[in-house]
């Protein structure tokens, strides 16, 4: 289960569903009170985005034409038990999406398109789209987080 966090447009149709049925199933991990340092550790959960980012999700399945009736039964109080650091948890969208474009080559396609086509920009303060405004260059993050550039 994880949580993007990046522009649903870039997302391939695959990548999409999966991600909106796994917001599914972190509603089902947080009514049962289950511990999810892993997937703080691992960059893969957002606690407090699940409704917003649901949303989201459903509205580009009804784009796509894609089955999206269900809606999360959600309530903040579901979160009380977890940690603050789980709790405020943020998905590194600039991590997230190398990781996505590496493993996906519909999605990192996608995401080429919306870039040349300047639907998404690259750098901008005032778009938040995708990454938040963090300029985002596959080499240089790479070369950054092996420790070669800084």
């Amino acid at each position: 289960m994880r949580m993007w966090m990046i522009d649903p447009h870039i997302l391939c149709d695959k990548h999409l569903r999966g991600e909106y049925v796994e917001h599914l199933m972190f509603l089902g991990t947080f009514k049962r009170k289950m511990n999810i340092p892993g997937y703080v550790k691992n960059n893969l959960v957002e606690p407090l985005s699940l409704i917003e980012r649901f949303d989201v999700l459903k509205t580009e399945m009804l784009r796509r034409n894609f089955n999206a009736k269900k809606d999360l039964d959600f309530e903040l109080c579901l979160l009380d038990y977890l940690k603050p650091e789980w709790l405020w948890n943020q998905v590194d969208i600039v991590d997230a999406l190398d990781n996505l474009i590496r493993r996906c080559h519909i999605c990192a396609a996608r995401y080429m398109v919306l870039v040349e086509t300047d639907w998404i920009p690259l750098r901008d303060d005032t778009v938040h789209c995708i990454t938040h405004g963090k300029e985002y260059k596959r080499n240089d993050y790479i070369l950054k987080k092996k420790g070669l550039i800084k």
